[in-house]
């Protein structure tokens, strides 16, 4: 029986170009995980050392046990006050915060350590923190009424920019690039800036009817939504003129938080009502795609880059993870909180989740290839088949 699982195994590396090429045939990854899945663990080391020798079908076959993982809290980050805000690049390797004790914190999540490698003293509370794609522009707003955007990859620790306010800095977004900066503030206006041009003017300002909570702009930085405390969520086009919103959404209560996809047609909020919402934003009118119900003000809501995963965190002191795709409930339930969830954040895959809250802490949680790196200490492409096995079966314990 061994040697005919043996067999499956070198029939599969030697007859890759075939099992590609046919739809109906079990794929290679299919056939060596069977045989890798019936065997001892003498065996199983004997087959890993075969699969090492062809990169491409070693890497299939990590990735396919790797993605059998599910969420588990990777990284814990303590604070010395409330966590008001996180958020992640787009990869998931990067982690900022902002907290009451006035600081705004930077992570390297590849990196062993709860040491942040960046720290940034601010004149007042850090409500609210930014990220770029890559990881390397920061943008903090504060109750100082400032606006800043720091270039993570200078030397130093004072901003490139700073905006001043008339109140408070309630939120503050970047687009994908780190060129666009978008703010919400207390006196009841949404800016926005273009980091390319010289000066602190904003380029855009939107009035509402009560202090703007929230506010989020899609990957390329043509799309702004906001939440306010008017109890609606607006959607602006900016490459339109004008300051009218494309689209109103009205709700029960406040909107404490939005946001949007990369390409921003999906918008998801939350509100003080209890209710995050998911709404298709390439179809005309107000009917939901979904909501959910909560015990309690959903004070944070994040997207993965698709729009096909929702975050949310709630006062009731719980964040969890839906799929959008199916009709179903949450994903992931994660309960270990002494407090409000104030904040959440997804990474582009939705692999990678990041929540603060007012229990003074920061987490991380991962699944699938994602999570085997922040465990194992190293990069995907050198974990090795037995690694991604003995992963696979500690989770089951």
């Amino acid at each position: 029986m061994k040697n005919k699982l043996l067999l499956i195994v070198l029939f599969c590396l030697n007859s890759l170009g075939a099992a590609e090429g046919g739809a109906q045939k079990p794929s290679f990854q299919a056939l060596a995980l069977d045989a890798l899945s019936k065997q001892s663990p003498k065996d199983l080391a004997a087959q890993a050392s075969v699969i090492k020798k062809n990169a491409r079908v070693k890497k299939e076959v990590v990735n396919r046990l790797l993605n059998q993982l599910p969420w588990r809290q990777a990284k814990e980050f303590a604070h010395r006050d409330v966590v008001d805000s996180v958020a992640l690049n787009s990869a998931g390797t990067v982690l900022a915060t902002g907290s009451h004790d006035g600081k705004a914190r930077v992570y390297d999540l590849t990196a062993g350590g709860e040491v942040p490698v960046r720290v940034f003293d601010h004149g007042g509370i850090v409500d609210s923190v930014a990220i770029d794609g890559a990881g390397t522009v920061l943008a903090t707003g504060s109750n100082d009424n400032k606006a800043r955007v720091y270039d993570l990859t200078a030397e130093g620790v004072g901003p490139q920019w700073v905006f001043d306010h008339s109140n408070w800095v309630l939120s503050v977004t970047l687009n994908a690039t780190g060129t666009i900066l978008a703010t919400a503030c207390y006196d009841n206006k949404a800016r926005v800036y273009d980091l390319t041009a010289g000066g602190e003017v904003p380029k855009r300002v939107f009035d509402h009817d009560d202090w703007v909570s929230s506010v989020t702009l899609n990957a390329a930085g043509t799309v702004l939504a906001t939440g306010s405390d008017d109890n609606k969520a607006r959607v602006y086009d900016l490459t339109a003129g004008g300051e009218v919103p494309k689209r109103v959404f009205g709700h029960d209560d406040f909107v404490d938080s939005v946001a949007l996809n990369a390409a921003g047609t999906v918008l998801a909020t939350g509100s003080d009502d209890n209710k995050a919402r998911v709404y298709d934003l390439t179809t005309e009118g107000e009917e939901l795609q979904r909501v959910f119900a909560r015990s309690d003000c959903v004070r944070s809501v994040a997207l993965n880059g698709v729009g096909t995963i929702l975050a949310t965190g709630s006062d009731d002191g719980k964040a969890r993870v839906y799929d959008l795709t199916t009709e179903g409930e949450e994903l992931q339930r994660v309960f270990a909180h002494d407090g409000w969830v104030q904040s959440v954040a997804l990474n582009g895959a939705g692999t990678v989740f990041a929540m603060g809250s007012n229990d003074n802490k920061a987490r991380i949680f991962a699944r699938g290839p994602e999570r085997a790196t922040f465990e194992l200490g190293k990069p995907v492409d050198n974990i090795t088949v037995l690694e991604a096995l003995e992963l696979l079966k500690r989770d089951k314990k």
